[in-house]
């Protein structure tokens, strides 16, 4: 585990989707970022782009999970360019940040910055 990713654990966000779902109940934004993700025997294999709260592929053929994916083996392979491209197109974000702790993943600097920050902070038991 890296600090980062330790820190934010702190803060009860244990994953991307966490960490993005926060960022947007602090901040009202949702921008989109990219996950990666394994596969296994049924699973999808590649990136996803997502946003917290929304649809990225509400056509897409996959009725269970309908955010855009591309297929790949690696998390740095040709499928997170691939992402990064399409993202970058339908959501004019201008630099992707890598976190530590979050392999394969890709955030917006402004989310990169806020978990940095949020990080840095002592959290709140509610």
């Amino acid at each position: 585990m890296s600090k980062l990713r330790d820190a934010l654990r702190e803060h009860r966000i244990y994953n991307s989707v966490e960490l993005a779902k926060a960022y947007k109940a602090a901040t009202g934004e949702a921008p989109a970022f990219i996950t990666f993700s394994k596969g296994g025997t049924w699973d999808f294999s590649g990136h996803r782009v997502l946003r917290s709260g929304y649809l990225t592929d509400p056509n897409s053929g996959f009725p269970l999970d309908r955010n855009k994916r591309f297929h790949g083996r690696t998390a740095s392979g040709p499928s997170l360019d691939e992402a990064r491209a399409w993202a970058d197109a339908r959501y004019g974000e201008a630099e992707w940040v890598k976190l530590p702790g979050f392999t394969g993943c890709l955030f917006p600097k402004a989310m990169a910055d806020w978990a940095k920050d949020l990080s840095k902070t002592a959290p709140t038991r509610s």
